[in-house]
């Protein structure tokens, strides 16, 4: 494992809290200056936000500052679920790791809050001394975390053409809430609990008097004026009349925490080191603690960290299928990739939520950050590029001798067609199950892109834009990732490469696909949601395609969305997915 970082698990109530440990890196030219807590953005902003966080925590490891970037329990790897979390549970869970800090760094410990997090950093800092907090994009009130999570309907109500009234969609939720009902909104269940918990917070600046305050802000690209904004502004005076001591920083960046497809900016890190810097003190004579000496790397459920020898290592979740009884050797082995820059635990958790099924049923399932996204260091890579990465990921599961009948790739979207790539020349994949497929040339062929042109320039789009009643990217997100593999390596790899080589690199792409899914005749599973474009718009190419459609097996999710994101649309995909590993494990055992 590297040195560098270190993915474990926290005892909690719920099971484990996942944790993500950058050290300080300490030389005699660099001292330990201290180590952050960081608290996450809320549902799918901490998503969009991790790899830019991931990021900027790897930039202060080498100026001495280190990162703990906590997972609460019901978000991201750690156990439990949303929908039966609490905020009581969350406040313990930060005291924990602070705790645990406190016991293994050897300089002043922070509380780090961005976005939502700033909320709860706050919260705690204000009952529990802290050497500083860094609030980061703060939303300063929880009333507006929970506006923004409600108007997240509204983008998926939108990516489907629907032209239900927005008002009463979201009149609609804030009544079921009322009545005391948990909601689903884009794939998250919350409970009327923690919303009208989280609702009730407030950043108080009486509450940081006598505290040092790292504020911190992204602009817009192209906003007109410098420093931070007016309301941010008027808080940083709040906080120096309550007796705060404040240091900012600012500069331009994309709203990151809107769009996984959102580019690093390497001026954000550079901000947040450098303001930093300025806060935090030299210790004299500090000596950094060995980090891991009693790291926990598997939680009560099962689930097992690792970082897989390839690239500069692969941050991965194992779920090995062998507790409750269960009997990996009657099983598959199941190598799950995400689409585009998502994370391994997926949009609302689905990868997580599928893993477990599937472990439970005896396979052993893999889940992995690609180089460059979630945990993983690296550059990040076109989809066709990480045969290597998913290779590693097979001989990891090989190595741990489970007996497993066989393997299969699982993928969605562009992770879709990285698992068709990969299958038709490693002869260990016995499989391929593609779950909404992307290819680079689908807005060409089925005029996707025409669509979300016709809708970004209807009036109406940007009036509710304007108004804030589509308050995340998502609905766009096809659109995006079709121009963000065009243009790919001139935003992520400072323009090495034109926007004419990645097309013609990606119909290459393509054209191998096809041949893939060919070659892999009979072995090929593709599900799709009624309702995706994407998806939809694979079968439309494929049924133009009768050599290789006749060797695929088609099934369907009614109404279903790119990610299922209600509750129904992915217990239907669940179940999809149960059958054909049913089927190709029977159809191992029956080859033996």
């Amino acid at each position: 494992m590297p040195a560098g970082f270190f993915p474990i698990f926290l005892p909690s109530r719920l099971g484990a809290n996942y944790a993500f440990y950058i050290p300080a890196a300490v030389s005699a030219e660099t001292p330990p200056l201290g180590t952050i807590l960081w608290l996450q953005p809320f549902a799918e902003e901490a998503n969009c936000a991790r790899r830019h966080l991931v990021a900027a925590a790897r930039e202060c490891q080498q100026h001495g500052i280190g990162s703990l970037i906590l997972d609460l329990s019901g978000c991201g790897e750690s156990d439990g679920d949303l929908a039966g979390t609490s905020l009581r549970d969350w406040l313990d869970e930060i005291q924990h790791a602070l705790e645990w800090l406190d016991q293994r760094t050897a300089g002043p410990v922070w509380l780090g809050g961005l976005r939502a997090g700033a909320l709860l950093a706050t919260h705690v800092a204000a009952l529990r001394k802290v050497s500083g907090v860094v609030l980061w994009q703060p939303v300063l009130s929880g009333r507006s975390v929970i506006d923004q999570f409600l108007r997240q309907q509204l983008a998926v109500d939108w990516a489907q053409g629907s032209a239900a009234n927005a008002a009463q969609i979201l009149a609609g939720l804030r009544e079921t809430l009322a009545r005391g009902e948990a909601i689903t909104v884009a794939g998250y269940t919350l409970s009327a609990g923690l919303a009208a918990d989280l609702a009730a917070m407030e950043v108080s600046a009486e509450a940081l008097a006598r505290t040092r305050i790292v504020l911190l802000e992204s602009r817009s690209a192209g906003t007109a004026a410098s420093g931070l904004s007016p309301g941010l502004e008027k808080f940083c005076t709040s906080l120096q009349a309550a007796g705060a001591e404040v240091l900012t920083g600012s500069c331009e960046a994309t709203p990151f925490w809107a769009a996984h497809e959102a580019p690093l900016t390497p001026a954000v890190a550079h901000v947040l080191a450098s303001t930093l810097l300025r806060a935090m003190p030299v210790i004299d004579n500090a000596v950094q603690a060995e980090p891991a000496a009693d790291l926990c790397r598997s939680s009560p459920s099962d689930a097992h960290l690792l970082v897989l020898p390839v690239a500069e290592g692969v941050t991965a979740t194992l779920h090995d299928g062998c507790h409750d009884g269960a009997d990996a050797s009657s099983g598959m082995g199941v190598i799950m990739l995400t689409g585009g820059m998502q994370i391994r635990a997926g949009s609302h958790r689905q990868y997580l939520s599928l893993a477990r099924t599937l472990a439970a049923e005896g396979h052993a399932v893999l889940r992995l950050d690609f180089p460059g996204f979630g945990d993983s260091p690296g550059t990040p890579r076109h989809y066709a590029d990480n045969a290597d990465v998913i290779a590693a990921a097979i001989a990891e599961l090989q190595s741990r001798k489970l007996g497993l009948r066989g393997f299969v790739l699982w993928g969605l979207c562009d992770g879709a067609s990285a698992a068709a790539l990969h299958a038709c020349a490693d002869e260990r994949v016995m499989s391929v199950l593609m779950v909404n497929p992307w290819l680079d040339d689908i807005g060409e062929h089925v005029g996707l892109s025409g669509y979300y042109h016709r809708r970004l320039t209807t009036p109406q789009f940007w009036c509710s834009l304007l108004r804030g009643e589509v308050g995340v990217m998502s609905g766009v997100a096809g659109f995006v990732r079709h121009l963000w593999h065009r243009l790919f390596a001139s935003v992520e790899e400072g323009g090495q490469t034109t926007a004419a080589q990645n097309s013609s690199e990606s119909d290459a792409s393509v054209r191998d696909i096809w041949s893939a899914l060919e070659g892999l005749s009979g072995r090929v599973t593709v599900v799709t949601g009624d309702a995706d474009r994407t998806g939809q718009a694979f079968l439309a190419m494929l049924a133009r395609r009768p050599e290789v459609q006749k060797g695929v097996v088609q099934l369907s999710v009614s109404h279903a969305d790119h990610t299922f994101s209600t509750p129904q649309w992915h217990a239907a995909l669940v179940e999809h997915t149960r059958v054909t590993m049913a089927r190709e494990a029977q159809r191992a055992g029956d080859a033996k």
